[in-house]
């Protein structure tokens, strides 16, 4: 009996292992290391989305699109790491939260959002979040030029500021604490959004904000 109980653990422990690895692994026939060691750290988690745990217990979420649903704390791909995470960083192409991700992380001290608290403030978050909503949340400063809040200045701020002044801004919304003016001519115009492309493509040093 106590060899049957013995057999049934070890499959159910190979069983949980080989459903942690990643699709790369299983492509590549053979199963290394490093490859049962990255199943437990990172992997997808969901369309769009990563998340990756390093060994000073943080916790990133990168990509873009919204974490899913899930239906209990247990179907979070990091639910075996939880104990671990320390600090929470959420990059600001995550568009939702979904229920149960980060329902219990006792370690957790910080979350780190990288854009602007206007931003997060758009994002839904689910419920049974306790641990993400009581930790202390770091924002992105608000950038000259940044419409569209998530605390990077890129080609989609020149083309949104370029539709908020050609057509009406209403369809175009930018926050009030967004500097508009990039140029310092006092006047809000198409410059300002051409202006801005240039700092992009080629720098702070010759196209000062």
């Amino acid at each position: 009996m106590k060899r049957l109980q013995r057999s049934l653990c070890l499959v159910l422990c190979l069983a949980l292992v080989l459903s942690l690895l990643p699709a790369v692994a299983a492509a590549k026939g053979s199963l290394s290391f490093d490859d049962l060691l990255a199943a437990y750290t990172s992997g997808p988690c969901g369309e769009g989305l990563t998340w990756a745990l390093d060994k000073a217990g943080t916790l990133t979420i990168s990509g873009t699109g919204p974490i899913p649903d899930y239906d209990t704390e247990s179907d979070v791909p990091w639910y075996l790491k939880k104990s671990e995470v320390k600090k929470i960083v959420i990059e600001s192409g995550v568009t939702a939260i979904g229920s149960y991700a980060f329902h219990d992380c006792p370690a957790l001290t910080d979350v780190y959002y990288s854009g602007t608290q206007a931003r997060w403030n758009t994002v839904p978050v689910g419920s049974h979040n306790e641990a993400l909503l009581a930790a202390p949340m770091h924002f992105a400063e608000a950038q000259t030029g940044d419409m569209d809040a998530d605390g990077l200045l890129t080609t989609n701020d020149a083309v949104y500021l370029l539709l908020h002044v050609m057509f009406d801004p209403a369809d175009y919304p930018i926050a009030d604490s967004v500097d508009l003016d990039v140029n310092r001519d006092g006047e809000l115009n198409t410059n300002d959004a051409v202006y801005l492309l240039l700092h992009v493509m080629f720098g702070e040093k010759n196209y000062p904000l």
